[in-house]
């Protein structure tokens, strides 16, 4: 068969060699594990080093189990690999194995096990196990059934989920009929999951969250929830109409992140961010947001964040509400780099850390501070910060090496200097950077 390695040349560019590579074969059978009989049409997926965070283009190879539950993989790269599969009506079950770090999606009998170039595998035999059975209906408010909506389930431990995380997310979702019923089959026994639901028409759904108990068998209703609406304006702290601000409305669709890169959110588009700009006079309008509190925040870079009672949207469903949202002032702290001798330093990287006093905890919009480079006066300035409360500052100054025929060899810091309990607000605030020592 082909192998396909992948390498760094030393001027940073890849190439891709082709080996042949005479007889590595890969083969077992997947089987059902009470009955032991093979599993026909089951997806059988080869992961080879560096396919799990998908380091590698080439390390993937899948194919589908014959009548008899054998399967045959030809060609594949020799080194450290598992082997995941899948088949309608079934799951594979967790690993008992604590140091198996693959376990987190399945067993793996053929972890730790290495394929060399030439080897012939004829033994690399997966177990599944018949799952459960989970049916419904998806209606709207007025109970009618509703069409072509798309029902999403998903564990709420991550440890539960199921040899189809690797395959992919198509397993974890399907669309209703038109009486508005879904069915899900091979969801794991003994999982906690939650069920919801998505359509264009409304804005949110009832998320259930049941037990996969032995008989393995469930059926549910979810009901979307209607939306509403909420219009206002945005005000400056001195009652100024602050325009051309746009907000952003996040709506939580109740999905969970499954770890390693695994967030359903990431293959389906399931998060609806809302997201208006506020006209001339300040005022926005949202529609169709589900009931309830809906976080809101600025998606503008401005130096003001929005106060603390302005950070939510009061929406009720089926109506229309008002609201008046307010802006705050945010500090900010300007100075000078200067070296020893009191000279302007410029192209510094000064770095303004976030206050450890917990002051800028009801302030989530700042995040961890800030950083601005000095001008050629040496002057910088860093804003959205907490007024009064003391920050921590660092300047870095890096100059490009080369190396004898003139080419760039490497970053190297020459200069640094710190400043500690500088509040928030400060002005002319000076910095005196020394050469940086045991280079």
């Amino acid at each position: 068969g082909l192998t396909l390695q992948e390498s760094e040349l030393a001027d940073g560019d890849s190439r891709v060699e082709i080996t042949m590579v005479s007889g590595t074969k890969l083969s077992g059978r997947v089987f059902d594990r009470t009955s032991g009989a093979g599993i026909a049409g089951a997806r059988v997926r080869y992961m080879g080093q560096g396919a799990f965070f998908g380091m590698s283009k080439t390390a993937n190879v899948e194919t589908r189990t014959d009548d008899n539950g054998r399967y045959e993989l030809t060609g594949v790269p020799p080194g450290g690999f598992v082997i995941v599969a899948a088949a309608e009506g079934y799951f594979m079950p967790k690993s008992e194995d604590e140091d198996d770090m693959f376990g987190f999606f399945g067993s793996r009998p053929e972890t730790g096990r290495k394929l060399v170039a030439g080897q012939i595998l004829t033994d690399v035999d997966v177990a599944l196990v018949k799952g459960a059975v989970v049916s419904g209906r998806v209606v709207g408010p007025d109970d009618q059934a509703i069409a072509g909506a798309t029902v999403f389930w998903f564990p709420l431990e991550g440890d539960a989920i199921s040899g189809l995380a690797m395959l992919g997310t198509e397993q974890y979702r399907t669309v209703t009929d038109q009486d508005g019923r879904f069915a899900f089959s091979g969801l794991p026994l003994g999982t906690q999951l939650r069920l919801t639901a998505q359509v264009k028409k409304f804005p949110s759904a009832e998320s259930i969250e049941l037990g996969l108990d032995l008989d393995g068998k469930k059926d549910v209703v979810i009901r979307m929830r209607e939306g509403g609406r909420v219009t206002g304006r945005l005000l400056h702290a001195d009652g100024r109409p602050a325009a051309d601000i746009a907000l952003r409305a996040d709506i939580d669709s109740g999905f969970i992140n499954f770890g390693f890169g695994m967030a359903m959110a990431g293959d389906v588009d399931v998060i609806q961010d809302a997201r208006v700009v506020t006209d001339d006079n300040g005022a926005f309008l949202f529609d169709n947001l589900p009931a309830g509190e809906v976080p809101i925040s600025i998606d503008t870079e401005i130096d003001q964040v929005l106060a603390k009672d302005s950070r939510v949207l009061r929406v009720r469903g089926g109506q229309t509400s008002q609201q008046v949202l307010r802006l705050e002032d945010t500090a900010a702290i300007e100075g000078r780099v200067v070296d020893a001798e009191g000279k302007p330093v410029a192209d510094a990287t000064v770095q303004v850390w976030a206050p450890q006093d917990g002051s800028n905890e009801d302030y989530p919009e700042l995040g961890s501070g800030g950083w601005a480079e000095s001008d050629s006066a040496g002057r910088f300035r860093v804003a959205r910060l907490v007024e009064g409360a003391k920050h921590a500052i660092s300047v870095e100054v890096w100059e490009a090496t080369a190396d004898a025929g003139g080419e760039f060899q490497e970053m190297k810091k020459i200069l640094e200097g710190t400043l500690t309990d500088v509040l928030g607000g400060a002005r002319d605030v000076v910095i005196v950077v020394k050469p940086v020592k045991d280079q």
